[in-house]
């Protein structure tokens, strides 16, 4: 009797790792699908504002905002729980993803339809980076196969939105409007797949016990934060308290995470005593779990600089990974020919042959034992080195580097090293970080490295993109 509960748990569990692991798969391809779709319909949005440059335009309000929702995730998680989170920013991708197409057919060839579609990817673009930092902070708090899923989803992402346009090529040629439809149904329906699937997944025991297990440790930490502020201000006067620098602050801080990872790592007794003293049960009142400590947007700010300035240099080569990427790819990297087909199936498969091997790039980064900080430097900086390839078949398509199996082998490496890389990072990032709560602000800080990265190099990209 009892080793059958014990495979009816087992069985349970392993059920709750691939539900959890389609999730995160699911999810990762939602949360740059619609961007996808937006990119990819940029020449349907030119040719109905053809008196404005929309390749330049259209794409700057999401980035932009990117990074700023990027700076303000940690007090936005704070503010709002992850759950309603989730379903807010699942509702609102999709109402705009329903609206962009029907703004630009009413409103095509106006000032005001211009001004109409810019405000809207700006919006898309609040709502695509909480659902993506939101996605990347939990999943940094989970083992790091969710790490991996998530980013292989956020990959594959750009394989479903080439692979449709190799069937409407295929099948009708290169008809933008039809295309453009079919971007923006696939990312629909998704979404609508991804809302569902998620009012599933916060019911679920591994969710549910990975957010009671965060609340127990939030509850100790700041049951003895407020003893130390009520000590403080016992200890001092009202206007020594008013005249505390930021410094202090900042000390502070820092002095409380020194702190809790030597109580982690002495984990002895007494702590184990300390902690379960804390520890929520049945028993305790509702209210007490509900009792956090919140922090204001600045004292929120300083730890999240805190926390980047303890996982440095992995936000920095996150960083220079992704302006590595986006200085070369899509702009110099589509400029290589391949010989025999026209320009058109070229980038197709340039870009189909980049989006399969950032998949499998982020893929292979599951085994563990393969890198260590020093070896992810290492790769990121000789990525440069594909600049040399990748700049001589732009300026000369007779160059030795032109032919199509070096074309197609940088693309594949370039690419491949890409998605290793950065999800690499995502991982030893959170292994610095002992609590989940530190983790999910690992994450947040990755994200922002990520996407200011991006847009550096697309903008390092424009002086190379005449050549």
């Amino acid at each position: 009797m009892e080793n059958n509960e014990n495979l009816l748990m087992r069985e349970k569990k392993d059920s709750n790792q691939i539900f959890s692991y389609v999730y995160f798969v699911l999810q990762g391809i939602i949360s740059l699908l619609g961007y996808n779709a937006i990119l990819g319909s940029l020449d349907y949005f030119a040719q109905n504002f053809s008196d404005y440059n929309i390749y330049f335009y259209l794409p700057l309000p999401p980035m932009i905002t990117f990074n700023l929702v990027s700076l303000a995730m940690p007090f936005i998680a704070q503010k709002v729980l992850f759950p309603l989170r989730i379903s807010i920013c699942i509702f609102g991708m999709v109402v705009i993803l329903v609206m962009l197409p029907i703004a630009t057919n009413y409103l095509s060839q106006t000032a005001g339809g211009f001004v109409v579609i810019m405000i809207l990817s700006l919006i898309w673009g609040v709502f695509g980076q909480i659902f993506n930092s939101s996605l990347l902070g939990l999943s940094c708090m989970m083992d790091q196969s969710k790490i991996v899923a998530y980013n292989i989803g956020s990959s594959a992402s750009g394989i479903i939105v080439i692979l449709i346009r190799i069937i409407v090529v295929c099948f009708l040629g290169d008809d933008v409007n039809f295309s453009t439809l079919i971007y923006f149904l696939s990312a629909g329906f998704l979404n609508v797949v991804g809302f569902i699937l998620h009012q599933f997944y916060v019911k679920t025991t591994s969710y549910m016990s990975l957010q009671e297990k965060n609340k127990q440790s939030l509850i100790y930490q700041q049951e003895e934060q407020i003893i130390e502020d009520q000590n403080y201000l016992e200890d001092n006067s009202p206007e020594q308290i008013q005249t505390v620098s930021t410094a202090t602050y900042c000390k502070t801080i820092e002095n409380q995470k020194k702190n809790q990872r030597l109580l982690i790592q002495n984990n002895n007794e007494n702590d184990k005593k300390a902690l379960s003293h804390y520890s929520l049960n049945e028993n305790q009142d509702e209210s007490s779990k509900k009792s956090f400590h919140k922090l204001n947007f600045r004292q929120q700010f300083i730890q999240y600089l805190l926390i980047a300035k303890d996982l440095m240099p992995l936000p920095l080569f996150m960083l220079l990974s992704n302006v590595c990427a986006n200085m070369m790819y899509p702009a110099i990297s589509l400029k290589s020919q391949l010989q025999g087909i026209s320009y058109t199936w070229s980038c197709i498969w340039i870009i189909f042959m980049h989006n399969v091997s950032n998949v499998l790039g982020k893929h292979v980064v599951a085994i563990r034992s393969l890198y260590n900080n020093n070896i992810i430097y290492s790769l990121i900086i000789l990525r440069f080195l594909h600049f040399i390839i990748f700049i001589m078949n732009a300026v000369n398509s007779d160059s030795i580097f032109s032919a199509d199996w070096i074309i197609c082998l940088n693309i594949i490496v370039f690419s491949f090293s890409a998605g290793y890389t950065d999800s690499a990072l995502f991982i030893l990032s959170t292994e610095k970080m002992i609590s989940n709560y530190h983790r999910e602000q690992a994450g947040f800080v990755m994200a922002f490295s990520l996407t200011f990265g991006i847009m550096v190099g697309i903008f390092l990209a424009m002086p190379f993109q005449n050549i």
